[in-house]
């Protein structure tokens, strides 16, 4: 199996690079945007199992992304995990908008790849899961046929 992607928005360059670093050390390929923008042009090219935004990011800021995220339809299960230091109003405004998960920084960089292992894992099952009942289902048109 190809490893897999992790997208991350994150404005701030240390940051990006510290989670960039702890996750390609475990073994992902990670894609890096410092916006919400540049992140919805990367994303049918990068072909993310996993997208990690900042809340607060210049031009389109995490929620939006996440609002965006949510009404494409191919991208509307990506598994995103929205991460803050301004509070938790701001996370619950990420959650109520399509978060997977949220994050409140500081964040340890274990919890980030705990957090990031476990929706990718989640990810591959249920694309496992479509791709056998696409199976079924032409194994089942051609009996008809």
């Amino acid at each position: 199996m190809a490893s897999q992607k992790v997208l991350i928005v994150e404005d701030s360059d240390e940051i990006r690079e510290l989670y960039a670093f702890v996750l390609a050390r475990a073994g992902f390929d990670v894609i890096e945007a410092a916006d919400g923008e540049v992140a919805l042009k990367m994303l049918d090219e990068a072909q993310p199992d996993v997208l990690i935004t900042d809340i607060r990011t210049p031009g389109l800021n995490g929620i939006d992304l996440i609002h965006c995220i949510r009404g494409m339809e191919e991208w509307a299960d990506l598994p995103v995990i929205a991460i803050s230091g301004y509070g938790e109003e701001k996370l619950a405004e990420a959650a109520i908008q399509g978060a997977t998960k949220t994050l409140r920084k500081p964040l340890e960089p274990n919890r980030l790849l705990a957090t990031v292992l476990s929706l990718a894992k989640s990810r591959q099952r249920k694309i496992k899961d479509r791709e056998g009942e696409r199976k079924s289902d032409l194994l089942g048109f051609l009996r008809l046929g």
